[in-house]
């Protein structure tokens, strides 16, 4: 997997081993919901998951087990996605004005932008946190955006 072709996945991880990352590391224990996963440039598999509370924790493929889905575990994943969203995306109102020719991004006049802008259909979550689907061509509708994506796409100034 490259990181032109990360994916966002929907699975409960077990961390078996401390991670050796450097910012929101994972620890031993801990029980995540992956929400994206990615190989950075010396081919190490990375999951970012969160935990029960909404936050972040990243751990390497060498340090998680996979839980199965008949496992019996104690993790509200809806209400992790939910927390997730309210602390590290904000609301927008955009309109899908064309979509690209594979379908992962879309051209979009957001309201409070004065230009149109290509947003990444990825990063666009509803407010139960999953992944925004319900894209109607010329009809405005809202969705979450990450934070940092807001930036990027000068939705705000900080």
């Amino acid at each position: 997997m490259s990181n032109n072709t990360a994916q966002t996945n929907g699975f409960i991880i077990e961390i078996i081993k401390n991670s050796r990352v450097k910012y929101n590391a994972a620890q031993k224990g801990e029980i995540l919901y992956v929400v994206h996963i990615y190989e950075n440039s010396w081919g190490t598999e990375k999951f970012i998951g969160i935990n029960g509370q909404g936050d972040e924790r990243i751990a390497t493929i060498k340090s998680i087990r996979f839980v199965k889905p008949n496992e019996e575990v104690s993790f509200n994943s809806a209400k992790a996605l939910q927390l997730w969203v309210e602390k590290t995306h904000i609301p927008f109102i955009f309109n899908p004005r064309s979509k690209s020719k594979n379908g992962n991004s879309h051209k979009c006049s957001i309201v409070g932008v004065g230009h149109h802008n290509w947003v990444a259909a990825r990063l666009i979550r509803n407010d139960a946190g999953n992944l925004y689907s319900e894209y109607e061509l010329n009809v405005y509708q809202s969705g979450y955006i990450p934070l940092w994506y807001a930036k990027k796409l000068s939705l705000i100034h900080l």
